[in-house]
């Protein structure tokens, strides 16, 4: 019975369902009540009494409608849909034979992907709504302004035991020439010291007006780019941080910024998941679980502040989003494709296919929370 049906009327129709199980006939005004609580129609409402279950509210609910929880501890919550086949292995759900009309395996295979997308097509608007958001409050880059400034050859940061370090630099040092040749910005230097890998490369400087020279090896190290892995030279240095140049944004042009952006990073984290599958990128280093995003979330906090918390959050969002398209049984990746089969075969696949399916897939995601909250406890005690 619905929660919002008249209260005094709900004992009343209790007992005349209870009455009309045992054959007894209900009183049209009662139908017309139920079919208004349920808004359903007279046969839906007569499959109800035929399985007499109407009477007991709390099992009403339990058998046929949609369960879900939100809770704090443990943080997130669950949704098991009626007549679903899913992790939760219901027993009512995996019985054989025609599914009932009010059940999520009756719909149309069109109505099912959009029930079971629903939650990742949520966690990319959010994303793209949290992007928006902080574009519009504080504005978008200044493009015009960055593509004119020219950020010079200044050292802000030499790292301890690099190649730098060894010939001598220091932080405040200025870099004149490279291999005789003079260099005025930093991303010329960039560009002749990343193609030297493990090169001797010439290097002049200046330290308060008077003039430094010596050979440096740039040491060959990958490095995460767009395209995937690189492998470039690095003396270990760094330049002064760029000026934040920002201009105000319309709504518009936020919102457009905020799902382009979102876009972008769905790219990117496809972009780093391929990486790992080859062999491009570390799984172990690349891959944080519960643990590592705890400690991340209080590292953005300390150093950003909250809106840095925002953005961390958009970001996972997009990675909660990617990871549930994954065709593993027990994700909505999964689901996906066992609704695509059955579009293609036009016909549902078994219960005993789905079972075994979503066991195994259970198995492998088990497995794999296993290994990534003990890699990030490793992790985090080798770094203490």
């Amino acid at each position: 019975i619905n929660k919002k049906g008249k209260t005094e009327k709900k004992e009343e129709i209790r007992t005349h369902v209870s009455l009309a199980a045992s054959g007894s006939k209900i009183p049209a005004d009662i139908v017309a009540l139920i079919e208004k609580d349920f808004t359903a129609d007279t046969d839906l409402v007569s499959l109800f009494i035929a399985y007499s279950e109407i009477y007991d509210e709390k099992a009403f609910h339990e058998k046929y409608t949609t369960d879900y929880c939100l809770s704090w501890i443990p943080l997130g919550g669950y949704c098991k849909i009626n007549g679903m086949i899913d992790e939760s292995l219901d027993p009512d759900s995996m019985k054989e034979g025609n599914p009932k009309p009010w059940e999520y395996r009756a719909k149309p295979i069109w109505q099912r992907i959009v029930v079971i997308t629903g939650g990742v097509i949520f966690n990319f608007l959010l994303a793209g709504i949290v992007f928006a958001m902080m574009a519009w409050f504080n504005g978008l880059p200044d493009v015009d302004k960055y593509k004119d400034y020219k950020l010079g050859t200044q050292i802000a940061s030499v790292l301890p035991d690099s190649p730098a370090e060894k010939a001598g630099l220091k932080s405040g040092d200025k870099i004149i020439s490279i291999n005789n040749h003079n260099v005025n910005e930093w991303r010329e230097l960039v560009e002749i010291i990343q193609t030297s890998p493990e090169k001797p490369i010439t290097i002049e400087w200046q330290r308060n007006g008077e003039s430094m020279k010596t050979d440096i090896t740039p040491r060959r190290s990958k490095v995460q780019t767009l395209d995937g892995t690189m492998e470039v030279g690095q003396i270990g240095i760094g330049p002064s941080p760029l000026p934040e140049f920002v201009r105000e944004a319309s709504l518009g042009e936020a919102v457009v910024w905020g799902f382009g952006n979102m876009a972008f990073m769905t790219g990117y984290m496809l972009k780093s998941i391929k990486q790992m599958i080859v062999g491009e990128a570390s799984f172990k280093e690349s891959m944080g679980g519960p643990v590592a995003i705890f400690r991340m979330a209080g590292e953005v906090k300390q150093q950003q502040g909250w809106e840095g918390i925002w953005n961390f959050m958009a970001l996972l969002s997009i990675s909660l989003a990617v990871f549930n398209l994954f065709p593993i049984p027990a994700l909505d990746g999964g689901h996906l494709v066992f609704l695509i089969i059955e579009g293609i075969i036009r016909r549902p696949l078994s219960v005993k296919v789905k079972l075994y399916t979503q066991q195994i897939g259970m198995a492998l995601l088990l497995t794999f929370i296993a290994y990534v909250i003990f890699n990030d406890i490793t992790r985090w005690t080798s770094s203490m």
